[in-house]
């Protein structure tokens, strides 16, 4: 018996559909830890929370006292690496 070519297509959708939506809850899931554990803070969210202009968290990465981390033209700081920073009151590491 000859299988009908779109009960094919229409199953191998299905389980694409499936699989998206089961990376799609696993993402959002990941998302939702990472906001709360804020690990990784922008130069943005960094300046709210710390009260630090940008020119003063631009002086400390170029000086070397602030550790940063860029992706492609974002720069992210570790929430460890700025208290480090803030604890040190500003001194060379």
């Amino acid at each position: 018996m000859i299988e009908n070519p779109f009960e094919a297509l229409f199953l191998k959708l299905s389980s694409i559909e499936s699989n998206t939506k089961i990376l799609s809850e696993k993402i959002d899931s990941l998302s939702q830890e990472s906001k709360e554990n804020n690990d990784m803070l922008t130069i943005q969210q960094l300046s709210q929370e710390y009260s630090l202009c940008r020119s003063t968290i631009h002086k400390f990465m170029r000086d070397g006292r602030l550790k940063y981390h860029k992706f492609g033209r974002k720069t992210l700081f570790k929430r460890e690496d700025i208290e480090k920073c803030i604890t040190t009151k500003g001194k060379h590491m």
